[in-house]
């Protein structure tokens, strides 16, 4: 950036112009010279301009430096100085009245751009003093940025591990939740099974207590058999006593008759030639039996 430098006068020569101010017009700047400047005295002027207050441009900055002016001139008894190389005021060095304003004009408009130019200069170096705080500012907030990435990418890492850690965590809880549904399950099924179990036990035991009255009611059955079994042997045997003594009645009477007619039952009235034929049927024959 290039630096507008102005000649080798002080801020003290000239006063600032605010920055809301603009720059007064040529036209204003040649009346109010016009109005408070003796122009024999501005030839004066005008001579030790020649030497001293020339604009030059050198490597693209402005030399806006004005002439010297002795504030405390006396306007009326002023020595005229004469520069060097000049043989009279009046010859040489003197102008014309509208060159010597437009030039107190020119050099007027110089002062204030001059003093614009500084303004400028100063507010471009607070902007760059502003833009190395910036720039400082700027590479600690890189850096930063780096740390806060760096972290971020730990942190980063550090998610990732945790997610496989919650994957994980998640597949071992499914399976740990499948074992408990396996155990559920079989739970049910021995509740279930014992719950069956404890109704086959009820109707075992309904059976068992229908079984001992059962027991109790043959117990008495077979005592009451075996009293009539006692009985019926005892009258079996009698029968068996009175069944010999029909037989010997029988076979008594059976000799009797045989020498004469042969064997004839007296129940059915039926004849046997043989005595063993004719015993088999008095064994047989239910009206043999029904007499006897």
């Amino acid at each position: 950036m290039a630096n507008l430098s102005v000649g080798s006068s002080s801020d003290d020569d000239f006063d600032v112009l605010p920055e809301d101010q603009e720059i007064p017009a040529v036209e204003e700047l040649n009346h109010q010279v016009a109005g408070s400047v003796d122009w024999s005295l501005m030839n004066s002027i005008l001579g030790l301009k020649c030497n001293t207050a020339d604009v030059s441009v050198h490597d693209g900055r402005i030399s806006s430096t004005p002439p010297p002016v002795d504030n405390d001139l006396d306007m009326a008894t002023a020595d005229l100085v004469t520069p060097d190389g000049a043989e009279s005021l009046n010859s040489s060095y003197s102008l014309p009245l509208s060159n010597v304003s437009a030039s107190l004009a020119s050099t007027a408009v110089k002062n204030a751009a001059a003093i614009q130019l500084r303004h400028v200069e100063g507010r471009l170096s607070k902007v760059e003093l502003m833009m190395e705080a910036l720039k400082e500012e700027n590479v600690a907030l890189s850096r930063e940025n780096e740390d806060h990435r760096a972290g971020l990418a730990s942190f980063a890492e550090v998610v990732s591990s945790l997610q496989r850690q919650v994957e994980e965590l998640l597949k071992e809880n499914n399976e740990l939740k499948e074992i408990c549904f396996s155990y559920e399950r079989r739970e049910r099924l021995r509740e279930e099974m014992l719950d069956q179990l404890k109704q086959d036990l009820s109707k075992l035991q309904s059976l068992n207590i229908a079984l001992q009255l059962q027991v109790e009611e043959d117990g008495n059955h077979v005592i009451a058999l075996k009293d009539r079994h006692h009985i019926e042997l005892e009258l079996l045997a009698d029968g068996v006593l009175t069944r010999e003594e029909d037989a010997v009645q029988l076979h008594n009477s059976v000799r009797a008759f045989h020498s004469s007619e042969g064997y004839q039952c007296e129940g059915c009235s039926v004849n046997f030639g043989d005595e063993e034929s004719f015993l088999i049927h008095l064994h047989c024959c239910s009206k043999f039996q029904e007499l006897h």
